[in-house]
């Protein structure tokens, strides 16, 4: 997955790079995603942390909040509709 900035973001086998896969995955709720966390990882892992996260990708344009999940973009995709925004 490449930001904004054509930058390879490196997804690694620990909490936050679980976290950000299911972020860019969708359809998960920060819940479920924090289930699906502790689960694998047996951590403390929390809704805030994983808000953090999808902060963190949201910034980076790579994924747009939603209230049930997040959704995955492609940078042409996101450039669209950065586009038909434009007031």
């Amino acid at each position: 997955v490449k930001d904004k900035n054509g930058e390879t973001v490196v997804l690694k086998n620990n909490v936050g790079g679980w976290c950000r896969y299911y972020l860019i995955k969708g359809g998960l709720t920060n819940k479920e995603i924090v289930e699906k966390v502790r689960e694998r990882f047996g951590s403390k892992t929390t809704v805030a942390s994983v808000a953090w996260y999808k902060s963190e990708l949201s910034e980076k344009g790579i994924i747009v909040s939603g209230k049930k999940a997040a959704k995955a973009m492609s940078m042409d995709e996101f450039a669209a509709e950065d586009a038909g925004n434009e007031d």
